[in-house]
């Protein structure tokens, strides 16, 4: 663990989800390379790489990274906030919706091509949605994961820097949120179609002290 980095434990809920783990910089290759250069060639060097750089090599070890837990096509997502109203089968005809989601007292008309809805999984004896309308063109994404940080901390969300973007949306995380008793979840707005297959990395987790 980097020095001065907060120690940080995850808490696995089901036995699909994956725990999020510490990212390792391996120089092994670049340093090869550096050797194999200065060893054989007249001109070509390879000095100045990320395994040289202190800096880079800390950013890229700090928090730890949150691989996906299913196999899942992500298409972006077009939704109108409606009324919560029981005529969803004349909207829906109207407006040409896939579907109408609610979620407390607000309702989405939902057009898209990710099947988000077919993700349902079993949480003790009843079947949960791992991935919930959130507004805004946006998902809830459930991980199956409890975070238990110091009750100092907060979570830091962000993208997976050097990783094509899907669209995490960047949140601060509460003791509330990373210790809910259904697990921790990101929050997603996917930008295009892509292919995202289990363990892949799709977000980073950050810790930051007394933040909220």
């Amino acid at each position: 663990m980097p020095s001065g980095q907060i120690p940080m434990k995850f808490e696995q809920l089901y036995d699909w989800s994956l725990v999020p783990e510490k990212h390792k910089f391996d120089s092994n290759n670049e340093l090869l390379t550096k050797k194999v250069y200065e060893e054989n060639f007249r001109w070509l060097r390879n000095d100045r790489t990320p395994a040289l750089c202190p800096s880079y090599r800390k950013a890229f070890e700090l928090g730890w990274i949150v691989r996906s837990p299913v196999d899942i096509v992500l298409c972006p997502i077009q939704e109108i906030q409606l009324a919560n109203s029981e005529d969803k089968a004349e909207i829906m005809s109207l407006c040409n919706f896939d579907s109408i989601w609610t979620r407390d007292s607000n309702a989405f008309g939902i057009r898209t091509d990710m099947n988000f809805a077919a993700y349902e999984f079993n949480d003790a004896g009843k079947w949960e949605s791992m991935f919930i309308v959130n507004g805004h063109s946006s998902l809830e994404w459930r991980l199956g994961f409890k975070c238990v940080p110091d009750k100092e901390e907060s979570i830091l969300v962000i993208e997976e820097f050097g990783t094509q973007p899907i669209g995490i949306i960047p949140g601060l995380l509460s003791m509330k949120h990373v210790t809910s008793k259904t697990g921790m979840s990101v929050a997603i707005k996917p930008l295009e179609q892509r292919k995202i297959s289990r363990g892949d990395i799709i977000a980073r987790l950050i810790p930051v002290a007394n933040a909220l």
